[in-house]
């Protein structure tokens, strides 16, 4: 199983929920725009980080995959900051439940690799401001399960 297979499938899944949400966002992997009219804009971004959680006689392996999801958008009001950290909290949320069976959905990362979870990392914060954008972010660690 390639992780480039398992970062592509975990992006699609991703823009869907971003693309779907009520908050009319944009999706890009990797990528921010610094125009103001292609705003708000969510970017997913792979972490650096031990990509191994565990191995097993069997040769099975858990991976880690850390990501983030970075919220760009026109905010310069408070109202705006605490709608930005809501709505990465409910995307958040709608990528956790991707883990979850009884969510009615479990995301298919291809042959070979078994989605176990999807935990929260950090809760949504301002990571960055520049003159007419703010940028939030929130990370996330996908565990999932290869054999060997």
């Amino acid at each position: 199983m390639d992780r480039a297979d398992v970062v592509e499938r975990l992006y699609g899944a991703v823009e869907a929920l971003v693309l779907s949400s009520p908050a009319g966002l944009r999706c890009e992997y990797e990528y921010l725009p610094t125009d103001r009219s292609e705003l708000p804009c969510v970017s997913m971004q792979v972490l650096d980080g031990d990509p191994i959680e565990r191995r097993y006689l069997d040769g099975g392996t858990v991976w880690r995959l850390p990501v983030a999801l970075v919220l760009r958008q026109a905010a310069d009001d408070t109202a705006e900051r605490l709608d930005a950290q809501e709505i990465l909290r409910s995307l958040c949320a709608a990528v956790r439940s991707l883990a979850d069976p009884s969510a009615g959905y479990s995301l298919d990362l291809g042959s070979g690799a078994r989605l176990r979870e999807i935990e929260a990392g950090t809760l949504p914060a301002r990571v960055q401001a520049a003159p007419g954008t703010t940028d939030y972010r929130v990370t996330l660690v996908v565990k999932y399960k290869t054999q060997r």
